[in-house]
């Protein structure tokens, strides 16, 4: 556990893990925490390499809590909720070189992070950034913003950067933000909707990028105008790509689009299917042609789930509408379903998943609101080869096999969603009976249709996020279900008020499979607790996003290793304090020096 920043200050140092999965560094506190100030913008990383050379970081896994976006935010009179989001965090920049030289990252697991990693300043030259995932827990995106700000930031005037072989996972606002770096190379890189965003007024040139996975794609370059001179080589994505203007002078070998060849003096742009490129990296082949360092060719992986639950995204969700039969609808960031024209499906991968007696699966949508009853339904579909999110439509829809049951059947056929006894919300089914009869046979991608049904269904139409939104659909496995009760209430809450912020504490909990802490308010407007802060590791909290004039109440619930929930604690309320230091003048006049008694010796 570390609980405040990491600084190195000798040159020809490493801080090294036995290996990425098996050395977890656990950061229960976000700097504003530890530091007790706000961090905006220009935050405190956690782990900083300032003027210094021939130093790494290596085979380690650094891990935040999990804290959902838009909690325990800074806010902003002059910006609104999305831009509050956007910039206003609470410390989670985890890595940052500034002017450092011959430096490098290796192997590394980010979770949770803001800022993932930062290489900037002038003077900044000869870094590797090899083999690294940037991750976040299922929940985290709250709203329009990414799970993430920046993933890789490479900029301000540093130069001769490496990143190679990068998993992003989730949606960040700039996943890659090129601001202000020559003569650097963005080499292997995937993930969800990957932009190579030149987002600074800086001036980026002479960059190459060669072997990207854009997912979805179609993003784009972000500033165009910011770069200049650079070469595109081997670009996959899913939407078409375009080029940029031929004055850019750039160069594009195997982009995914369907602009035309056109080459001229000063640029090149060569249309050729990713698929077909061969090298697909230019850069990996380069270095083997000259005999040069290439890193060993590592297949990035997440760290193994815990052994007692594993939370499954779809790896494919798609939703049809039957009177538009040629529309795909794979894109989409919400699935629509209904007891009518509208078909939702997923797929989940239950490969590994060992599932027995004591196992539960449960699955979860995420429900805004609907405006009748709404009766959920699942089926089967038993190919699941038999469509894909990219191309399915309603004229090539899979055929629905048997009636997935859930727990409550045969005396519910349908799990009801009542707009006037519903909140925003999880549903949760529990189709525990179908994972275990499913996991009986060979096959592990489970395909699912989900309709309205029922015979109280209404006949309206449901809508929720896909895997690419904030709060997707997920299929929640409990390997070992725990049968335990939960933690016991967390007691002796209490708060106290500072000028600026309000410290809560409370007895630490003594139950043997506790895991952390929860901390949900309301500031008055509403007396609807929200979610504050979560995985919380010790018996104790500041909240620094409050304000003169409000009165906060607070409550606490403790979570244990399954992550079931105590009911709450005792409430209690604050407001900041109004400390007015009052510096008086002098109620007297100073002394004056006296004259010496005697003459001084001749």
């Amino acid at each position: 556990i570390i609980d405040e920043g990491i600084d190195f200050t000798k040159n020809f140092v490493i801080l090294r893990g036995e290996s990425r999965d098996n050395t977890i560094l656990f950061f229960p506190k976000h700097m504003n925490e530890i530091q007790g100030t706000r961090t905006t913008k220009n935050d405190t990383p956690f782990i900083t390499f300032f003027e210094g050379e021939h130093r790494g970081i290596e085979n380690l896994s650094l891990i935040l809590r999990d804290e959902q976006k838009g909690t325990g935010y800074w806010q902003d009179h002059d910006c609104v909720k999305e831009c509050a989001l956007h910039w206003y965090y609470s410390g989670e920049t985890m890595i940052e070189m500034r002017k450092e030289q011959n430096s490098w990252m290796r192997d590394i697991y980010i979770k949770n992070a803001n800022h993932a990693i930062k290489i900037v300043g002038l003077g900044t030259t000869q870094i590797s950034v090899i083999n690294v995932v940037l991750d976040q827990f299922i929940d985290r995106k709250v709203g329009k913003d990414g799970d993430g700000h920046m993933g890789v930031k490479v900029g301000d005037g540093a130069t001769h950067v490496l990143v190679h072989n990068i998993w992003i996972t989730g949606t960040w606002a700039h996943d890659l933000a090129i601001m202000g770096t020559k003569y650097s190379v963005f080499s292997r890189i995937k993930g969800e909707n990957v932009e190579l965003d030149h987002h600074a007024r800086n001036y980026d040139g002479s960059n190459l990028y060669t072997e990207v996975d854009t997912g979805y794609g179609g993003r784009g370059y972000g500033g165009a105008i910011n770069n200049q001179d650079e070469t595109y080589w081997g670009i996959k994505g899913i939407r078409e790509a375009t080029y940029l203007p031929p004055e850019s002078r750039s160069t594009f070998v195997g982009i995914h689009t369907s602009e035309p060849t056109s080459i001229g003096a000063d640029w090149h742009h060569e249309t050729i299917e990713p698929d077909s490129l061969s090298p697909m990296n230019i850069w990996t082949a380069q270095m083997g042609y000259r005999n040069k360092y290439v890193p060993d060719d590592e297949t990035l992986t997440l760290p193994p789930p815990l052994p007692w639950v594993r939370r499954l995204l779809p790896t494919e969700d798609a939703y049809t509408r039957d009177l538009s039969n040629f529309t795909n609808y794979g894109y989409n960031l919400n699935m629509v379903t209904s007891s009518g024209q509208y078909n939702a499906y997923m797929k989940y991968d239950l490969s590994g998943v060992d599932f027995g007696p004591s196992s539960k699966a449960t699955l979860k949508i995420w429900v805004e609101s609907v405006k009748k009853i709404f009766g959920v339904q699942l089926f089967e579909v038993t190919d699941p080869s038999s469509w894909f999110e990219s191309t399915l439509i309603a004229g090539m829809k899979p055929t629905p096999g048997d009636f997935i049951p859930f727990d409550c059947y045969p005396s519910c056929d349908a799990i009801y969603i009542d707009p006037a006894v519903h909140k925003p919300g999880y549903v949760e089914l529990d189709i525990t009976a179908h994972v275990n009869k499913f996991l009986v046979g060979q096959e592990k991608i489970m395909s699912m249709l989900i309709k309205g049904g029922g015979v109280l269904d209404q006949n309206t139409i449901l809508s929720f996020p896909t895997k690419e939104s904030g709060n997707p659909p997920q299929l929640v496995i409990h390997e070992f279900y725990d049968t335990v009760p939960p933690p016991n209430q967390p007691v002796a809450l209490t708060a106290t008020s500072g000028a600026s912020d309000i410290t809560l504490g409370w007895a630490e909990n003594d139950d043997a499979d506790l895991a952390s802490y929860n901390v949900y308010r309301h500031d008055g407007s509403s007396e609807v607790f929200k979610l504050e802060a979560m995985g919380l590791t010790s018996s104790e909290y500041t909240d620094y996003v409050v304000w003169e004039g409000f009165n906060y109440t607070y409550v606490v619930t403790a979570v244990d290793i399954a992550g079931t929930e105590s009911i709450v604690s005792q409430s209690v309320s604050a407001s900041l304090s109004t400390i007015v230091t009052t510096v008086l003048p002098p109620t007297e006049e100073p002394p004056t020096e006296e004259p010496p008694t005697e003459e001084p010796p001749t």
